[in-house]
């Protein structure tokens, strides 16, 4: 699930350094957080024209539990006994929160040009594990985030007044990393009635999950 920010009439415009950070479709400085606007002034240090159009975001309630005792795998029946996994529990050690994992070109337009995109350019970016877990999906690895340029929408190249000729439109995708350590045990049922913990054990891995992308453009000169 993705959240998408509401839309409203006017842009507005915050200076930073020597940057020109344009906020439009209704978002405000308020909405970006900081590292997203620190990280556009660092990677576009002579831009004089710099528009972010979408923020959008995964959506935590998605990610997973963290720690989940009583989650449990259903069992394989057998005719008189079976096997149950029990007390399943995930525990995720964060390294870094918002990691810059890509920044994708979707299209670009020459000084003077406007556009209405006759197909919608999309990029998106998917989780990831190492190991073997029993229960990835509480790790948020089964999330993907998609930035997107819409079919039909217009867009515009940087003015004729612009020392800029050319207007790259990009989308860039933030994830979190990680560790985890998940603990289960394996044990025997008879008629329903626990008899044997058979064996408990650890999977260790590492993990990946989107958190953020965004649609922005900025303007450069192409010699």
């Amino acid at each position: 699930m993705m959240i998408f920010i509401s839309i409203a009439p006017s842009p507005v415009l915050a200076k930073d350094k020597n940057n020109i950070i344009v906020f439009k479709n209704g978002l405000s400085k308020s909405d970006i957080p900081q590292y997203v606007i620190d990280d556009l002034i660092v990677s576009n240090p002579n831009a004089d024209n710099i528009t972010i159009y979408s923020i959008s975001k995964a959506d935590k309630n998605d990610l997973g539990v963290e720690n989940n005792k009583d989650q449990s795998i259903q069992p394989m029946i057998f005719p008189i006994s079976y096997y149950q996994i029990d007390n399943n529990n995930m525990v995720k050690y964060v390294i870094i929160s918002n990691e810059l994992v890509k920044d994708v070109l979707q299209f670009s337009l020459a000084k003077g040009q406007e556009m209405t995109l006759t197909q919608t350019y999309s990029a998106s970016l998917s989780g990831s594990y190492s190991g073997t877990a029993l229960n990835p999906s509480n790790l948020g690895v089964n999330m993907t985030i998609t930035g997107s340029y819409v079919k039909s929408d217009k867009y515009y190249g940087p003015p004729e007044s612009s020392p800029n000729n050319c207007r790259l439109f990009k989308t860039k995708f933030y994830q979190e990393r990680g560790n985890y350590h998940e603990t289960y045990e394996n044990n025997l049922y008879s008629f329903g009635v626990k008899v044997d913990n058979i064996y408990t054990a650890s999977n260790y891995g590492s993990y990946a999950c989107p958190t953020y992308c965004y649609n922005y453009s900025v303007d450069i000169y192409v010699p």
